[in-house]
């Protein structure tokens, strides 16, 4: 008899944590922040922010079959340093909820629970003086400064306070970078500038630069053409674009936009034209960058370039020849040299499956057979 009661007591023993601590194991709470590639964190008043934004949804849910008493503990961390934490009010999450989610400006201003209840995280200490100068930084931009941000949230059982943690610990980290720069390298020159830069080609490459993480960040690019009324850089941009280009995830790319791979990832708004020798065309860049409650614009300068007027004839017949050696391959280049050495230059009327093109036209057409989105059936050298 002795050995059984001390054999049912190791069995209670054992027993014992899991019997305590069941009703809050079976709570899964997961912070996940909404724009997870976001650069900047717009704060302002960071305290007021944390109601008036939505950056992060809470997922709870009780997949157990009892009612448990708890509260949230929500904290802040900047580079590992603690600046803010704070506690909800205590809640009974009954059984039979497998899946509730709030924005944190609900619980902030108080988030109505389906069985009646109110969840409140209204007990929040904002402490920026915890790293030297982050006050200040704040303040003076209205942003939060670069770094790592980790906003962590748990649940702990009342009376007990047993801790129960983030289900999925890597969704609630934001790496701010603060990005400021967007520099246009070419084609063209500044419009504060009094020189036109001139390029001798109507298929340019267009490129430019910025300091936002290439990953987390999208461009809108605009180029218009300058017409012989126009007096002032706004009144080039106040006609409709000829290239306009939305969400495009590269920094460079050869106009017409079809000549990039890559701008199959964009979206052309709009028709676009070809660029024309002897004309000028100004062109802008937006960089478009996450923040933690939307998105952020940076809009570059303006530049500007001219085509020269004998970009209409020699330019031609270098890029024909280019795109052939290509197409072609290597069995055909004896022939292209000696329409180089003779001085190869289109000319006349161009016939392709017996209907008259341009040479612009040949062009984009060729183009196309150079990324393989059309086929060479046969080639006759005359």
């Amino acid at each position: 008899m002795g050995l059984l009661k001390k054999a049912l007591g190791l069995v209670w023993l054992a027993l014992l944590p899991s019997l305590l601590f069941a009703g809050i194991e079976d709570i899964e709470i997961d912070l996940e922040i909404i724009n997870p590639g976001a650069q900047v964190f717009i704060v302002g008043d960071f305290r007021s922010n944390l109601a008036t934004t939505n950056f992060f949804i809470l997922h709870l849910a009780n997949t157990g079959p009892d009612q448990v008493p708890m509260y949230l503990e929500a904290e802040i961390k900047y580079n590992g340093v603690q600046i803010a934490r704070g506690n909800s009010n205590v809640i009974n999450f009954p059984p039979g909820y497998p899946s509730l989610a709030y924005g944190n400006q609900q619980l902030m201003l108080g988030a109505l629970l389906p069985w009646g209840e109110t969840l409140t995280l209204d007990e929040f200490d904002v402490d920026l003086e915890a790293v030297e100068n982050l006050e200040n930084q704040i303040l003076a931009t209205g942003q939060l400064p670069a770094g790592t941000y980790e906003f962590l949230m748990r649940a702990v059982e009342e009376g007990s306070g047993v801790i129960k943690p983030d289900i999925i610990p890597d969704n609630h980290i934001l790496i701010i970078t603060n990005p400021t720069t967007l520099e246009l390298l070419f084609p063209g020159r500044s419009v504060s500038e009094n020189t036109i830069e001139e390029i001798t080609t109507t298929f340019p490459y267009f490129q430019w630069q910025t300091d936002a993480n290439p990953l987390a960040v999208n461009y809108n690019v605009f180029v218009y053409e300058k017409f012989p009324e126009d007096e002032t850089v706004q009144d080039v941009l106040s006609h409709p674009a000829l290239l306009q280009l939305e969400n495009f995830p590269l920094n460079f790319f050869q106009y017409p936009l079809s000549s990039d791979p890559g701008a199959l990832s964009g979206q052309v708004v709009g028709p676009m034209r070809l660029l024309e020798a002897g004309k000028i065309y100004y062109w802008l860049v937006q960089s478009v960058i996450p923040t933690g409650t939307g998105d952020l614009t940076i809009t570059s300068e303006v530049f500007r370039f001219k085509i020269s007027d004998l970009a209409g004839s020699g330019t031609y017949a270098a890029q024909i020849l280019a795109l052939l050696e290509q197409i072609l391959g290597p069995n055909y280049w004896p022939v292209l040299q000696q329409l180089r050495d003779n001085g190869f230059e289109p000319n006349g009327t161009i016939f392709l499956q017996q209907s008259e093109i341009e040479v612009s036209d040949l062009l984009l057409i060729l183009g196309k057979l150079n990324r393989g989105e059309m086929e060479v059936n046969d080639v006759d050298v005359y």
